[in-house]
């Protein structure tokens, strides 16, 4: 945590080589795990991995974005969406997906899933026991399904 209350949330995996697949196709892997994970009590609106903006609605009736996202900021080995607010987050932060060297290993590639500066509109106890146990569990499940994918060298 940081001291403006602001959250870091990074996971990654190494690889021994990087996914076949673009960072875009991987959001949208991401993505779908979303819903599986949370329940179905939220799922993106079917932007991810395209250009446009992303939102993540909330699956009741009525109820605003739980997560507002811009389009994509892309540069090599990153693709990244900020934060703009909604029902669970105030603006700012971002989500990133990043491949690059692995620190640790030179043989290998390290892809990250970073949620950088989240801030989250329920009480900080309460998010660290739900929302943020959500984006992890979404997260790893995720990375072991592309190491899945990556064939040994």
């Amino acid at each position: 945590m940081r001291p403006d209350r602001a959250v870091d949330s990074i996971q990654w995996i190494d690889l021994p080589r990087a996914p076949a697949r673009d960072l875009a196709t991987l959001e949208r892997l991401y993505f779908a795990w979303v819903p599986r994970i949370g329940g179905h009590l939220a799922a993106p609106d079917g932007a991810e991995g395209s250009a446009r903006p992303l939102t993540i609605e909330v699956q009741a009736p009525g109820r605003p974005p739980a997560i507002r996202m811009t389009p994509p900021e892309e540069a090599p080995g990153r693709r990244a969406r900020r934060i703009l607010g909604g029902l669970l987050a105030y603006a700012g932060g971002e989500l990133a997906f990043e491949v690059g060297p692995a620190p640790e290993r030179a043989d290998h590639v390290r892809l990250t899933v970073a949620l950088r500066a989240f801030r989250p509109r329920m009480p900080l106890p309460v998010y660290l026991m739900t929302q943020r146990r959500l984006h992890e569990r979404s997260t790893f499940a995720f990375l072991r399904e592309v190491a899945r994918t990556v064939p040994p060298v």
